[in-house]
């Protein structure tokens, strides 16, 4: 019996030391928790970034970059002015250009030709944006079993995605911030 009673209170030990390693690991992940994680809600301190070729603006996270793909090099660069296709990530240029597009972030696509529902799309609704009636989608990448939001509208014949790649909620304060200059 003395046995059992020592076996059954090592494993209670065991049972507890576990249990409070997990507590402690949890709370010390959350404490480094990536900002980047965090639900953005109040974008007044968010910087301004401003095309003036496309005729619009947004808000962006000061902790972010702006970066623009540029079609001539292949490259994503903080210094295009002109391009189709912009990321607003926490990753650098460098980052971008060397490792890829792993990293998360949103990416907003302009296209003079209308863009169709994105495939793999499990929902959809009515959202506006800078006062123009888009469609918001939720669209499952089933490899990595995330849904994502994909945003569409039209301003002036031209046709915007937005994209939201992170699996964060950073999308909606986004787009709340994001009007039309033309």
């Amino acid at each position: 019996m003395n046995k059992k009673l020592k076996l059954l209170s090592v494993l209670l030990a065991m049972i507890i030391i576990v249990v409070v390693g997990m507590i402690a690991y949890k709370k010390s992940d959350s404490d480094n928790m990536d900002p980047l994680r965090v639900k953005f809600e109040d974008v007044t301190s968010w910087k301004m970034y401003q095309n003036k070729q496309h005729g619009f603006e947004f808000k962006y996270p000061e902790i972010y970059n702006v970066l623009s793909y540029d079609s001539a090099t292949g490259k994503y660069s903080s210094t295009t002015l002109e391009s189709n296709e912009f990321f607003v990530t926490n990753a650098t240029e460098h980052q971008i250009n060397t490792i890829g597009r792993e990293y998360s972030g949103i990416w907003i696509t302009i296209s003079d030709k209308k863009i169709d529902e994105p495939a793999n799309s499990v929902s959809e609704s009515e959202i506006y944006v800078g006062g123009n009636k888009g469609v918001r989608y939720e669209v499952l990448n089933s490899a990595l079993d995330i849904k994502y939001p994909v945003i569409i509208f039209e301003n002036h014949h031209k046709y915007f995605s937005i994209l939201e790649s992170s699996g964060w909620p950073v999308i909606d304060s986004f787009v709340s911030s994001f009007k039309f200059t033309n």
